[in-house]
């Protein structure tokens, strides 16, 4: 599948890779974790490595999920065994339509039908293992193009025995709702410009920089989900995870969200960032 961002002349990726099993076993061994978040920008399926993380992670007693999203369009047979098998957490699946006309929109490239079947495959491992692992949410952002496919999706959630939750598209200028008030009838959602006026706020905050801070694939501290591109000083890898999350990019960044002062030679991604114009100071 498409990245559903692009590169600009402000952002450019930084090298693709994949987090190997040997940094996550030193990572898991040198500290007490007892929760880990393993999608981010990428599709973690596509990780030559993955069972053995998911493996360790059980033996571990860790609890793994995949809630930024996966798009769930490749799965071997064995990871969707070992996912069962090995109780992995909780799989947060981006699909955003109910038919392939109206997933493709956004995610472009991505099959509807084998994100069904693989959807499927889990469920036969998990009768099979009488499992409840992992959990899974049907996630569905709102779009003018799908918003006629709500109700379907939600039966399509039912049938296939998972959660599903549809969520506000972040930038009101793409693909707008069309009948704002059937949306929110029908997901409990208003649209973007609707929330703000109820919760007298925007619709985005910096809560991981805080509560879930990420780190790319080679250790490399992003702060948040949003970022793919520079990293804040500190490596999981090289570190350990307190002295990254104590590097001077990231505490100064810190104090910039919270409104404190700062060391004025900083120059933060965050500066940059394509929900800036949606973010809600603290």
């Amino acid at each position: 599948m498409r990245k559903a961002y692009k590169e600009d002349s402000q952002h450019k990726l930084k090298k693709l890779g994949y987090l190997k099993f040997e940094n996550f076993r030193k990572v898991v061994d040198g500290f007490q974790f007892y929760r880990i978040e393993l999608s981010n920008s990428g599709e973690i399926f596509l990780n030559p490595e993955l069972d053995e993380i998911i493996k360790y992670g059980y033996e571990k007693n860790i609890e793994l999920n995949a809630s930024n999203g996966t798009n769930l369009n490749y799965l071997p047979d064995k990871t969707a065994e070992n996912l069962v098998k090995y109780k992995f957490n909780f799989l947060e699946l981006s699909i955003d339509g109910a038919s392939q006309e109206t997933y493709s929109i956004y995610r472009r490239n991505g099959d509807f039908n084998k994100v069904i079947d693989n959807i499927k495959k889990i469920n036969r491992f998990k009768e099979k293992y009488n499992s409840e692992y992992p959990k899974i949410l049907y996630k569905f952002i709102v779009f003018g193009h799908n918003e006629h496919k709500i109700l379907k999706a939600k039966q399509l959630a039912k049938d296939l025995n998972v959660d599903i939750r549809f969520d506000i598209n972040y930038d009101p200028n793409y693909s707008p709702i069309i009948d704002k008030e059937m949306v929110l009838k029908n997901t409990g959602w208003p649209t973007t410009d609707m929330y703000e006026l109820l919760k007298i706020r925007n619709y985005i905050n910096c809560k991981d920089i805080f509560n879930f801070p990420q780190f790319d694939y080679d250790g490399e501290l992003l702060g948040c989900c949003c970022n793919q591109f520079v990293g804040f000083g500190g490596n999981l890898f090289e570190d350990g995870y307190f002295n990254a999350m104590n590097h001077p990019k990231i505490v100064n960044l810190r104090k910039l969200l919270l409104g404190l002062p700062i060391e004025q030679d900083f120059n933060f991604f965050c500066f940059n960032c394509r929900f800036l114009p949606f973010f809600t100071p603290y």
